[in-house]
């Protein structure tokens, strides 16, 4: 994936620069510098709060989660998590960026923290 190409076709939020390089205040991220003391998801407490994680399984963004997936599979054949997949089609990018805009935006208050 050129960078530049995805700079083209979105704007770049804090949000959506934390999902790519990974430095989220995901629970995962925050556990490996010690300033949590588990990195234990609030959802069930036992599956690690990895990005993967929030964006694919954890219950607490289903909803986000499902129409995203639905409008990538259901209506745009790309694939929803697949960044070159993504950049083919607007709104499948513009779906996941608001999502992970939303999900990353919300995680303090998740976390309780």
């Amino acid at each position: 994936m050129d960078i530049r190409e995805l700079f083209k076709l979105t704007d770049i939020s804090f949000t959506l620069t934390q999902a790519l390089t990974g430095h989220a205040y995901n629970k995962h991220y925050l556990h490996r510098f010690h300033i949590t003391t588990d990195d234990k998801c609030p959802c069930d407490n036992s599956t690690s709060q990895t990005l993967d994680h929030l964006f694919r399984e954890c219950p607490r963004f289903g909803k986000l989660r499902l129409d995203h997936e639905f409008l990538c599979h259901g209506h745009l054949g790309v694939s929803p998590y697949e960044l070159r997949s993504l950049m083919r089609k607007r709104s499948a990018l513009q779906s996941y960026t608001d999502m992970v805009n939303s999900i990353l935006s919300d995680l303090k208050k998740f976390n309780n923290t």
